[in-house]
Parts: C-alpha cells; structure tokens; sequence
C-alpha cells in the first residue's frame, strides 16, 4: 500500500560523509520522529530550525546521485529497516560504527546508529558520525 504518495525506500549506495555533526547543539528541534517514513519530515524539521551549512541532514538534502535529488536522512527505526534487510545481508558496504539519524533526542543529542551492534544511542550532536542518505518513492 502507498503512504502519503510513496512505498518504497532506496539507500544511498555509499556513505555520503565519513564524520559530520548532528547540528545545532543546544537548540531543541522539536517533532522528529522515530517511524519508518519519518525521516523525510524530520530532515525538513531540521534543515528549518538549523542554519548550519555542514550538517548531516544537509548533507542529505543537497545529495544528488543517479539523477535524484529528493534524499534525506533516515529516522532512527528506518535504520531498523537498512540492518535487517541490506547490512545483514552484507549489502551497502556500511562501516561497524555509529550513522546519524535524523531524529533527536534532546537539545543536546540526536539518534545514531551502530551497526557493529545493530544498537541505536542518543549521542552528543557534536560527535562526528557517518551518514547515509535514503530517499522514498
């Protein structure tokens, strides 16, 4: 079934920084979300309330690859989704080491991802993680 005009997600075939912020730390961002299809309203939440150039959502908004430019950054459960179906099947080359989500968890943290331990945190935004930018359609 269609969500809001979309059913599918594509993952970003690499990695689109090896070590980026979560952005805008101190400043609460109110309204990301956990869910699967949230990453994309999360990523505009930021990108509203954040001016910062080198963020990771940023980073994602400006992707263009394979002709698309309609990529965000995932919501932390959407990571659920990229383990189970592509990194345990040793799909997407990704690092065993902390991604950042699109969701946070405070005015000082947002959501990451580790896939060494298929584990979420709620990490310091001014940590430097990787990023993967997905899209929906």
């Amino acid at each position: 079934s269609y969500t809001n005009g979309w059913r599918y997600l594509e993952v970003a075939p690499y990695d689109q920084s090896l070590g980026v912020v979560w952005g805008c730390y101190g400043t609460n961002i109110a309204n990301t979300n956990y869910g699967i299809g949230e990453g994309f309203d999360n990523s505009q939440i930021i990108l509203s309330n954040c001016t910062s150039v080198d963020i990771a959502a940023r980073i994602c908004d400006t992707l263009i690859l394979n002709g698309y430019s309609d990529w965000h950054l995932p919501s932390r459960d959407e990571f659920f989704l990229i383990n189970d179906n592509l990194f345990n099947f040793n799909v997407g080359n990704f690092a065993l080491t902390n991604y950042w989500s699109s969701t946070q968890s405070g005015q000082y943290h947002g959501f990451s991802f580790n896939f060494g331990n298929s584990q979420y945190y709620s990490s310091y935004k001014t940590e430097l993680y990787r990023v993967r930018a997905i899209r929906r359609f």
